[in-house]
């Protein structure tokens, strides 16, 4: 596929940047720890229950964080974010850890989509992250695509109770998101794996830079 390359980035300026996690702390409730990543609400066998599955998680759900511009930098390495790569627009593009620059393909419009529910929206590409293919698997690709009301486009945020948060997929929490560092941290592929509180599972949201405006432009 063909690479663009945006030649009118603006940097983001980390000075200042606020972890989204310092904002009422006494909203964070213990309950909301790591153990709870092997409750038995997200063992396979509750995922042939009657019950969904994303019923026993948005009622730990984080559901206070503020719509806005975030960068999402990967509890890995404070140096790295998640973003797009290459950089580009292009449909199904693929979503991977990268070194922060303050480049636009870096922020992401964090949107409620419902109580405890949100979309990640490419501040670049005005693209949404997505389950490649609606896929709730193992290993499953996380890319941008076409913003639509669409459960694959959907995230529960989960607060660790340790200054980072996990991101789950909508359609199945018993998935996060999760960076395959195989590699190395940089590049690293962004993808779902079962929930189990490893650190490439973890995450914090920044925001604060005066270098990008607050909301995405409509």
């Amino acid at each position: 596929s063909s690479s663009e390359n945006i030649a009118d980035e603006q940097p983001v300026e980390e000075t200042g940047l606020a972890d989204v996690s310092a904002v009422d702390s006494s909203l964070a409730d213990s309950s909301l720890t790591d153990s709870s990543l092997t409750d038995s609400s997200l063992t396979d066998s509750s995922l042939t229950d009657e019950s969904k599955p994303e019923e026993n998680l948005l009622a730990n759900a984080r559901n206070d964080i503020e719509e806005g511009i975030y960068v999402i930098q990967s509890a890995l390495d404070e140096k790295v974010c998640i973003g797009i790569a290459g950089s580009v627009r292009t449909e199904d593009a693929n979503a991977e850890l990268v070194t922060k620059n303050g480049g636009f393909a870096q922020a992401f419009y964090i949107k409620k989509a419902g109580d405890g529910v949100y979309t990640f929206i490419n501040y670049n590409s005005k693209k949404a992250l997505q389950a490649k293919d609606a896929g709730t698997e193992i290993g499953t690709n996380i890319q941008q695509h076409t913003a639509a009301d669409e459960a694959s486009q959907k995230w529960i945020i989960k607060d660790n109770g340790d200054g980072t948060f996990s991101i789950f997929s909508y359609q199945d929490p018993a998935y996060a998101l999760t960076v395959d560092d195989q590699y190395g941290v940089a590049h690293g592929n962004v993808m779902l794996w079962k929930s189990d509180g490893r650190t490439q599972q973890k995450f914090s949201f920044q925001t604060g830079s005066p270098s990008l405006p607050k909301y995405i432009d409509e």
